[in-house]
């Protein structure tokens, strides 16, 4: 059982890890377009650094979640990434237990 949690983690690192390098280099791309004059519109660049911060964010959040094993943060990247689940999901839910009290940290 720890290798598969073991596994796991290290494949959403990886997977991260390949989001933040795509997010550099489309910021790079960016700011090679905007020096070297390829590429003349504001908006296009804009978009891309943009989008480039975007993914740079996403994926620190989720290299954090995936190496503290954080659940709450895990969710929020993968809300962020793919927006096709409800607003409030069932599964996210407590469990009803009669005779339980939940404690709040």
């Amino acid at each position: 059982m720890k290798f598969g949690f073991w596994s796991l983690r290290n494949f959403l690192c990886a997977a991260n890890l390949l989001h933040l390098v795509v997010g550099v280099s489309l910021m790079v791309v960016a700011g090679y377009g905007k020096s070297y004059g390829v590429v003349w519109s504001l908006r296009i660049i804009s978009v891309m650094m943009v989008v480039g911060v975007f993914l740079i964010f996403i994926s620190m959040l989720g290299i954090a979640g995936a190496l503290r094993q954080n659940q709450f943060i895990l969710f929020t990247v993968s809300f962020t990434r793919y927006p096709k689940y409800p607003k409030y999901p069932q599964y996210l839910k407590y469990p009803e237990y009669p005779n339980t009290t939940y404690v709040s940290l």
